[in-house]
């Protein structure tokens, strides 16, 4: 579809250009990865967290605070992209 192909292009682009590139979902590890299969993105990402890998799932920023940990990232270094309500809290919670 034209929205899976515009984020296969935004993700190529941004690993092109060597940044870190992590996807935080609320979903479990196993539609994350069907998704990830499905957008073909899988090696261009840095890392991945999923519901299970975090106590409180979005609007708890957890799981941003996580990914920045895993990868070496400061909060002023970090731009997140959401679609969702409760991800959209979560990022601002971050501080991101």
């Amino acid at each position: 579809s034209f929205y899976s192909e515009k984020i296969f292009q935004l993700v190529e682009q941004l690993f092109s250009w060597e940044i870190k590139i992590a996807v935080c979902s609320n979903s479990t590890r196993k539609t994350l990865n069907l998704v990830l299969e499905k957008l073909k993105i899988q090696n261009f990402l840095s890392s991945t967290l999923s519901s299970s890998d975090v106590e409180k799932p979005k609007p708890s920023p957890e799981i941003y605070l996580k990914a920045m940990a895993l990868l070496n990232l400061k909060v002023s270094e970090t731009l997140i992209i959401e679609d969702s309500a409760p991800g959209i809290t979560a990022a601002k919670l971050s501080g991101a």
